[in-house]
């Protein structure tokens, strides 16, 4: 099973992402962090992963700083290090 989601992902990397293109908001994108976690312990936690990924997702996320570290509070309410944001994100940010 687990060679099962890891052809799902390599197809979504060739033929999905360059159509849809979008940038992850996780320094290590969705289908990488799916990856490794799925070649590391398996298909359950693999799609484990990538549920908690995909309801994380963008749109709706806000950046706010916390004691002069910026962090990133999903849609879900989950607060995404300054450490795993992708950068991209962050150059997006200005305080308000």
């Amino acid at each position: 099973m687990s060679i099962l989601l890891l052809c799902i992902i390599l197809f979504y990397r060739r033929f999905v992402k360059p159509v849809y293109p979008k940038t992850c908001l996780y320094k290590e994108s969705c289908s990488v962090h799916v990856e490794r976690i799925t070649q590391h312990a398996g298909f359950i936690a693999g799609i484990k992963a990538l549920k908690i990924r995909i309801s994380n997702c963008q749109p709706g996320y806000h950046l706010f700083e916390v004691n002069g570290e910026i962090q990133l509070i999903t849609r879900t309410h989950r607060i995404v290090p300054f450490e795993e944001i992708n950068p991209e994100i962050l150059r997006n940010y200005s305080k308000t």
